[in-house]
Formats: structure tokens, C-alpha cells, sequence
């Protein structure tokens, strides 16, 4: 056991070293619903306005020559992924390779190379506008 231990540890420290961007790492400015850009508050007042009946994670990107994918990793996903990597949020943006901590709000935006989201977890009717919301500049990322 001690070496299938050991071995597994190796593994995620090696994939950890060539992994993706931290954006938790990536400075952040944190906003308000007022402050937010234009598109970027009508897509939240849509998606916090629809009556939802199950969980599912939103991503747009505002500029659709830009791929912006997400996969989220967790408990559900095996003991090797939680293992190697973790509870996040990953995005994949042209190429680049980001994660995000887990537990954070959802619609993920990505507009004018940044990347926002919320600070709330259920984001609803009632709460979107006094909810907070961050902005995450990716442009020395996404050349």
C-alpha cells in the first residue's frame, strides 16, 4: 500500500507541475452587479431569471471566435481525478488550460478576455443584483 501511495503522490505532483493556470493565483477585481459591463449584466439577469429544474453549469463566451469550454471535477468523478484533480473548475479558452477552485457561482462569462463569475451559488431572481461578482483578467494569457 505504502508504495501505490507513494506512487500516486509522484503522479500528482508531476501533473500538478506541467497542469493548468491557477486563476485563483490570477489577480481579481472584485464587482458589482452595477459595475459589470453591459452584455455581460444582461446575460446574468437572463440566466438568474429562468426557472430552473435542474443543476447545469452555464458558459459563454461573448466573442465566438474564442473556444471557451468547461468540465467541472469532483467526488463524482473517481478517486484518480479527485485525486490529481481536485474539486475545480476547469476551463479550456483557445488552448490554454485554466482551473478555478470549486464553489463558485455560476454563469461563467468570458468576455473581452476576461473571465466573470459570482460569488453566489444559487443565483436566482431575487439575489442577482446585490450578488458579488469577479472579474478575472486573462489577457496575458489568451494571445
Amino acid at each position: 500500500m505504502g508504495r501505490v501511495r507513494v506512487l500516486i503522490i509522484g503522479l500528482t505532483m508531476i501533473l500538478t507541475a506541467c497542469g493548468p493556470t491557477s486563476i485563483n493565483e490570477i489577480k481579481k477585481d472584485r464587482l458589482s452587479f452595477d459595475l459589470l459591463p453591459d452584455t455581460v449584466k444582461d446575460i446574468y439577469e437572463t440566466e438568474a431569471k429562468k426557472k430552473k429544474t435542474d443543476f447545469e453549469y452555464v458558459v459563454v463566451s461573448t466573442n465566438k471566435s474564442i473556444s471557451f469550454e468547461h468540465e467541472h471535477t469532483g467526488m463524482d468523478d473517481g478517486i484518480w481525478t479527485l485525486t490529481t484533480r481536485g474539486f475545480n473548475h476547469h476551463f479550456y479558452i483557445n488552448g490554454a488550460h485554466f482551473k478555478l477552485q470549486a464553489n463558485q457561482g455560476n454563469p461563467f462569462i468570458l468576455h473581452d478576455k476576461h473571465l466573470y463569475y459570482t460569488l453566489e451559488l444559487n443565483l436566482a431572481d431575487y439575489n442577482y443584483k446585490d450578488a458579488d461578482y469577479i472579474s478575472v483578467d486573462l489577457q496575458e494569457y489568451l494571445k
